[in-house]
């Protein structure tokens, strides 16, 4: 049996339990690591492990010809009705545009002679250009793809999924409704609260924090490069989080709680909750709509007059956006400030409808019977009644926009499509964080466990 493990340095120990609950149930196994950075190649390498190096396969390839690039690209669009270039479009650290061929070329050559037939590949990420394409690749040689994504429905869970856009279902029967029930009861929390991963982690200390910086900047062993992508030298010595601003470079009248069933008797209010970006959650899950500014230029033009677009700030994003980035949006007369600090679920129950491109917004309202529109596909995007505004003609946006259900057909909806997302779901928490200064998932041997008992079976 081969299997393929996709490795970063924080999902190690993950990965070598995982390797010994394997070894120990079947003895005849191939087991190929992959990983893109060189701290975890040295690790695994020193513990003898059939480890490569991606960004040095990449490098050295030197094939000029596209055989392998075509044949591939013809087979994607064959399959899936999409190629090469729409994968590419998701990587968001890419290379010039002269080595933007050979950037592509050599992951598809090496990669195609470096995963085995039929194998069964895992990995904790799939937002990136070399994730993406390995999918493709091990599925196009008879194999099996299994990412553990967190989607924040239901609580603490993560979704099994084949590529960005398709569950995984690997559970025979469906689910009860204990875990849905459970999400809806937790809406009365702050989303900071009960979702895993958007709760504050313990981060790594100072003193710690520059140790490794320097030891990244000047690593004499390491070759920056454009294969080497996800491991780029730190811009600074000292860590971004203290030197980042803590405050919005933009003056507001930011919209109070007190002052939100006042708004809603004056005309509908349309929230929009900004996501984190650059992440895979809009990168990857909307292959179409990739700018929040776009999103909020379309509504803004389609909004009646007396509505208004309820904007809220992602509290991770505070101090990261330019100013001018909020001066654009200042343009449209019709669009507010929510208080960063504010609740945003009670924002959710004093609004005519819900809009994120991916977020998990959507789904909250829709399980507290609320209208919410979404622009890409999500995991859960088909338990919302209404369809992905990228499956849809972008002259009915309007019609869309004001497009509204009852809260009864709304729940029907969530509850109706429960069963079939739930064959997906995998319960755990698999956000890293800092434990002794390390960076590691802090339960990997339980996960382990019941990821081979429960997935792989």
């Amino acid at each position: 049996m081969n299997y393929v493990f996709q490795v970063r340095h924080w999902n190690i120990d993950f990965f070598l339990f995982l390797e010994k609950n394997l070894l120990s149930n079947h003895k005849e196994v191939n087991i190929v690591w992959f990983t893109m950075e060189k701290e975890a190649f040295t690790q695994l390498n020193m513990s003898h492990k059939n480890v490569f190096y991606l960004p040095a396969e990449f490098t050295k390839h030197r094939i000029q010809d596209k055989t392998k690039l075509l044949d591939f690209d013809h087979w994607m669009y064959e399959t899936y009705g999409y190629g090469v270039e729409f994968i590419y479009e998701i990587e968001r650290f890419k290379p010039k545009a002269a080595e933007k061929l050979n950037f592509i070329n050599a992951h598809i050559d090496i990669l195609h002679d470096l995963i085995p037939e039929k194998s069964k590949m895992v990995a904790l990420s799939c937002e990136h250009f070399v994730y993406l394409i390995s999918t493709y690749i091990n599925k196009m040689k008879g194999g099996i793809n299994y990412f553990i994504q967190p989607c924040g429905f239901p609580l603490n869970t993560q979704v099994i999924m084949k590529n960005p856009w398709n569950l995984f279902y690997f559970r025979t029967e469906p689910m009860d409704e204990t875990p849905l029930d459970a999400y809806i009861a937790s809406l009365t929390q702050s989303p900071m609260e009960s979702i895993h991963y958007m709760k504050p982690q313990k981060m790594i200390t100072l003193h710690a924090s520059i140790l490794q910086r320097i030891k990244k900047t000047y690593r004499p062993k390491l070759t920056y490069n454009m294969f080497s992508y996800l491991e780029a030298k730190p811009r600074n010595i000292i860590p971004g989080r203290f030197m980042q601003k803590k405050h919005i470079p933009y003056k507001f009248d930011y919209i109070q709680e007190k002052d939100l069933a006042s708004l809603k008797e004056k005309g509908r209010i349309f929230y929009f909750p900004l996501q984190f970006e650059p992440e895979m959650t809009i990168l990857a899950y909307s292959p179409w709509f990739k700018s929040q500014l776009e999103v909020i230029r379309l509504i803004g033009q389609s909004l009646k007059q007396g509505d208004i677009l309820l904007l809220k700030e992602n509290p991770k994003m505070i101090g990261k956006r330019g100013k001018h980035y909020y001066a654009e949006i200042s343009q449209y007369n019709q669009v507010l400030w929510a208080d960063p600090g504010l609740n945003s679920r009670n924002i959710i129950r004093n609004s005519f409808k819900v809009i994120s491109i991916t977020g998990t917004a959507s789904i909250e309202a829709a399980c507290l019977g609320i209208n919410s529109m979404i622009f890409g596909y999500p995991p859960f995007k088909k338990l919302l009644i209404e369809e992905p505004v990228s499956d849809q003609k972008i002259c009915d946006f309007i019609q869309t926009l004001y497009k509204a259900y009852t809260s009864e057909e709304i729940i029907r909806q969530v509850k109706k499509e429960w069963p079939e997302f739930s064959k997906s779901v995998f319960f755990g928490n698999f956000i890293p964080q800092y434990i002794n200064d390390k960076f590691t998932i802090s339960n990997s041997a339980i996960l382990a466990g019941n990821f081979l008992k429960e997935v792989f079976k």
